[in-house]
């Protein structure tokens, strides 16, 4: 499919999955587009590599959409989707939850640590002013 019409882009998800099973595979393009950094970030968290990841990611996708007559609109479709995700990884879908929040906390903890010095660069003009500054107020 090359770029998704506007009209369905936008389309609830419920939608889409009922276009899909009425015969419009293409449509599951959509879906795929709109949840897959979420999905991936979840398989991620359990896998130990990119590749590991994307590799259970596809077959994830693929075991969505053999399955997606069983969605029945009762829950998110990323909810349903997190629990198909789940099977594929043979965890539950706590187990999921909890190790997608830790890699959460872990990425967090990894960027404010690098980051840390960006944020609060004190270097350059900045130092200079500052050090200009206090000894010109020591030399008094």
């Amino acid at each position: 499919m090359h770029a998704p019409e506007r009209a369905l882009v936008e389309a609830p998800d419920g939608e889409i999955v009922a276009l899909v099973a009425a015969g419009q595979r293409e449509a599951f393009e959509v879906l795929v587009r709109r949840h897959n950094q979420r999905l991936f970030r979840a398989v991620r968290a359990v896998m130990r590599s990119d590749p590991e990841a994307e590799d259970v990611l596809q077959q994830a996708w693929l075991d969505i959409y053999h399955h997606l007559a069983q969605f029945r609109g009762d829950a998110a479709f990323s909810t349903w989707a997190t629990a198909e995700t789940a099977t594929c990884l043979g965890i539950s879908d706590e187990a999921v939850r909890v190790r997608l929040h830790r890699a959460r906390a872990a990425v967090a903890a990894t960027l404010a640590e690098k980051m840390i010095d960006k944020l609060y660069a004190f270097a350059g003009d900045r130092c200079n002013r500052m050090t200009r500054n206090v000894m010109a107020a020591v030399m008094l």
